[in-house]
């Protein structure tokens, strides 16, 4: 340890001289005054490497310091050029900047060079050792990191509260408003110009914040009224100190429309569902629904007593589960996402004669299943046998009105109204007439023609 006069206080070890006399191998308190402080106008730095820079920096923002030079053997060290750019002084010798007016002289090179700047500097003039200066770099270094680690903090907490969607409001213990976010401008209408440093009921009249500071208690999910017509849904929450003592409140809150909307579309869809599914359960054609990977989500009775298969035995099982004869169109409308018509197969244990109907369930474009519909084809495949075995009268022309009629029939199964095959007779040209146990088709007798002789 070199010299010290009359700027601050630090524990040292090492040699010093006072007044001509000098201690060595000795621990003792330097005691600096900053009152004195405060006069000294001229520092000469001496050293550019990291410390002097970190120095220089540290003493440039200073007013009552003026930096006469900064000195360093490189002249291209950081703190010189540093300097260079800030107009200050640079040399690579100390020795001609030594003279009474110098007030400090701060090492920051190395510790070396301590006791020749005692024997040449005056006893006017201020020595810091490089010891001191290391250490109070170290100390300045962890000082920036700090610093700058809490900017970055404050930044985060900063986005998180500008980018969120809920509202938020904090005041202190006075009810004056430290905190007001984006969303709670928009909520409310009120610009954080206007807010911040205001007492909270002057802008917020409804406010229920200033409450907190009395009862500690923590409000949840209350209603309140704005002064603009909205109504929100608010949590608000006191601020407390180690002793458990109110120092401030906070509260966050969300419009109540959006959940009044989103609460109205849960509700609208909720009944449009009953009311599909009413439907399905009540119609008379089997229907099947499955998912966009094949596996049945849905089923009606009607679907159970055409197959034999239960909710149980579908539910969650491959489209092909209910086939007996044929291709599933279920996978074949997920693969093409093309609607299928008209396809013929047989399903369930008793291999029952169905057509089905299949089209894709789409979703914002993307196929999220498919739906069939069923129809049982097995009574009309009796009833076509059985006519197809029924005599012809030859005065109808042969088969050809068998086969329009037969037709007819298979049209009214596939979804005709009941009462159409006796109009679909008249448009094939045939009439109905009871031949024994069987009705056979005749070719009518127009009213505006003769009667056909036989």
């Amino acid at each position: 340890m070199k010299r010290h006069r009359n700027v601050g206080s630090l524990w040292c070890e090492g040699k010093v001289r006072f007044g001509g006399r000098s201690t060595a191998g000795a621990q003792f308190a330097l005691v600096f005054f900053p009152s004195q402080v405060m006069r000294l106008k001229s520092v000469l730095i001496i050293g550019g490497g990291v410390h002097g820079l970190q120095l220089l920096k540290t003493l440039e923002a200073e007013k009552s310091v003026r930096i006469v030079c900064v000195v360093d053997e490189n002249p291209r060290a950081p703190a010189l050029k540093y300097a260079a750019k800030k107009g200050i002084a640079t040399d690579t010798s100390w020795l001609p900047y030594i003279r009474p007016a110098l007030d400090i002289a701060v090492n920051a090179a190395t510790d070396a060079i301590d006791d020749e700047l005692i024997r040449r500097i005056p006893s006017s003039t201020a020595v810091i050792p490089y010891n001191i200066v290391r250490a109070v770099a170290a100390l300045m270094n962890d000082k920036e990191k700090l610093i700058r680690k809490l900017k970055e903090q404050s930044e985060l907490e900063r986005l998180i509260l500008n980018l969120t969607h809920d509202g938020m409001v904090a005041i202190d213990a006075r009810g004056i408003v430290t905190l007001f976010n984006p969303s709670a401008e928009t909520i409310m209408g009120l610009k954080r110009a206007d807010v911040i440093g205001r007492h909270v009921q002057d802008v917020i009249p409804t406010t229920e914040l200033p409450r907190l500071l009395h009862t500690g208690q923590p409000e949840i999910n209350r209603q309140q009224s704005l002064n603009n017509g909205k109504t929100i849904i608010t949590t608000r929450l006191p601020i407390l100190d180690e002793q458990g003592r109110p120092r401030g409140a906070f509260a966050v809150f969300k419009d109540i429309t959006d959940v009044e909307k989103l609460a109205d579309e849960i509700t609208d869809l909720r009944a449009v569902q009953t009311m599909l599914n009413a439907i399905i359960q009540s119609a008379e054609e089997a229907i099947s629904v499955v998912d966009e990977n094949g596996n049945g989500i849905l089923i009606n009775p009607a679907y159970t007593r055409l197959t034999g298969l239960t909710e149980k035995e579908v539910i969650g099982k491959p489209a092909t589960i209910d086939i007996s004869e044929g291709e599933s169109m279920h996978m074949k409308v997920l693969k093409t996402g093309k609607p299928v018509r008209g396809a013929r197969m047989k399903v369930g244990q008793a291999k029952r004669d169905v057509v089905v109907n299949v089209a894709p369930i789409v979703v914002d474009g993307a196929i999220k299943g498919s739906v069939a519909i069923i129809q049982d084809m097995t009574e009309i495949t009796a009833l076509t046998d059985e006519l197809q075995r029924a005599p012809i009268d030859p005065l109808l022309g042969g088969e050809i009105y068998l086969r329009r009629y037969h037709r007819g029939l298979r049209s009214d199964a596939m979804g005709d109204r009941p009462g159409e095959v006796g109009r679909r007779h008249a448009d094939y040209g045939l009439a109905p007439r009871r031949v024994g146990h069987r009705e056979r088709a005749v070719r009518p007798c127009d009213s505006q023609r003769e009667p056909a002789t036989l």
